[in-house]
């Protein structure tokens, strides 16, 4: 009922009033998720194309979302800037004048450009749209049973414009009505004008906030999912109900001023939809190719594939490098080992033993399985020096099976580690990166020792 919602709204306004002034720190944190709010909602219900997630990273740190048009992007900025000056305004105590809304519209809109249209015969046709400028073509809809709603004609838009303004100052100077149902009729009866070719919707919602703003209420969002209660209850009102209008309007208000008390009041303000908001701005933030790239848990025949597949072929590439190491020095030698309960470790002669170890674990599911190997090169007796034929290179490669990932590592910590999950090889082009900066690191220390 709309008396109910209108003692609601008079009992939390009074009761925020009685907690003034809310420090500066507090009310900037409230208004900023009113304005991330209020210009996603208000643009999406127009078609804009970014998420909350995007309008929020473009918004707080100008990045821009990848593969979304521009004029998506300017419509978002320019909202955004038409909020600020009307919280400018707000503060100011400006007056509500025609030039102020022909701005506002300018900022929403940004440049000129050109939208699909119907004719007076329903052909469609191309009408350029003139931010700031009222409109120039008569703006009438098709509704769903195919009749067609009139809205004001261009050469009667200076007019009635006029007297909406008259009849809001005249209202707001009388204070008689309630501020809800003054923001809420003045809402309803500019979109019956629909003074403008485009963004009639969003300066609509942004003209009523500025009223309730003014009167020391908190602005309204009109979310998104929101967006078929809001139309049927703006048709109830072309079909000369307005109550119903004011009270899904009222019901707004009375959100906003419960979110509002919350803040100040140092509580959290975060909504149960703003989880869900958080959590697509998160998985938004994620670029496409590492997405869903963990997919499965570590178990035996996971990580025999991986070994057979890609640990046995790393190694093998490694091992292909010794042969060019016979010319500096005398004895070289490699070993596999992977650890058994409690303490005792197990050598492999070749790789072949050591796929088919884990095989047999794979075949029997056995979660026994070692969840590491080590890899040990040993390049002894230098040959180009009596002096310094002590001298020797020792290399350990370290494969470990984690729960989700598995990680190739070397005892030089200037070599990347390889982590990956089980779901993926490493490529034949990150094996020849590893081998060959391995390579390079037994190429440096043998420049050192032969300078020294």
């Amino acid at each position: 009922m709309l008396s109910e919602d209108l003692n609601r709204i008079k009992r939390l306004k009074a009761e925020l009033d009685a907690i003034r002034p809310i420090p500066e720190e507090t009310m900037a944190k409230v208004m900023q998720k009113f304005r991330l709010d209020w210009n996603y909602h208000s643009n999406s219900m127009e078609g804009n194309s970014l998420t909350f997630g995007e309008t929020k990273t473009f918004l707080l740190h100008g990045n821009t979302a990848s593969g979304k048009p521009l004029k998506d992007h300017l419509e978002i900025k320019g909202h955004n800037e038409a909020i600020l000056d009307l919280e400018d305004m707000v503060k100011g105590e400006v007056q509500l004048t025609e030039h102020k809304i022909r701005s506002f519209h300018q900022l929403i809109l940004g440049e000129p450009y050109a939208t699909k249209a119907l004719t007076k015969d329903g052909m469609e046709t191309t009408k350029q749209i003139v931010p700031g400028k009222y409109k120039s073509q008569p703006n009438h809809v098709l509704t769903s049973t195919g009749e067609t709603f009139y809205f004001t004609e261009p050469n009667l838009v200076p007019l009635e414009m006029e007297q909406l303004l008259k009849w809001f100052e005249e209202n707001q100077t009388k204070n008689e009505l309630p501020t809800l149902i003054l923001a809420a009729t003045f809402h309803y009866k500019f979109i019956r004008i629909h003074p403008f070719d485009d963004g009639n919707g969003r300066m609509a919602r942004i003209l009523m906030n500025l009223i309730l703003m003014m009167n020391g209420y908190p602005p309204v969002v009109i979310k998104t999912e929101e967006k078929e209660n809001y139309f049927r209850a703006l048709r109830q009102a072309d079909g000369g109900e307005l109550n119903p209008f004011i009270e899904y309007i009222g019901q707004q208000l009375i959100h906003s001023l419960e979110l509002t008390l919350k803040g100040a009041n140092g509580e959290s303000i975060d909504e149960d939809d703003d989880i869900d908001k958080r959590l697509k701005l998160l998985l938004g933030q994620i670029e496409e190719n590492k997405k869903n790239v963990v997919r499965v848990k570590r178990d035996p025949s996971h990580v025999f594939e991986t070994v057979a597949q890609s640990i046995v072929p790393l190694i093998e590439e490694v091992i292909s490098n010794l042969p060019k190491m016979n010319s500096f020095f005398l004895n070289i030698s490699n070993e596999i080992t992977i650890p058994l309960e409690p303490s005792a470790r197990k050598t492999f002669k070749n790789l072949s033993q050591l796929k088919e170890s884990y095989q047999t674990y794979a075949r029997n599911l056995d979660d026994s399985f070692p969840k590491s190997i080590t890899v040990s090169i040993s390049l002894n007796g230098y040959k180009h020096s009596a002096e310094k034929a002590d001298f020797n290179i020792q290399t350990n490669l370290y494969i470990l099976f984690n729960e989700y990932t598995y990680t190739v590592n070397s005892s030089y910590p200037q070599i990347i580690k390889i982590t990956l999950p089980y779901s993926e090889q490493i490529s034949i082009e990150q094996i020849k990166t590893f081998s060959k900066n391995l390579l390079g690191q037994w190429v440096t220390m043998l420049e050192a020792i032969s300078k020294s």
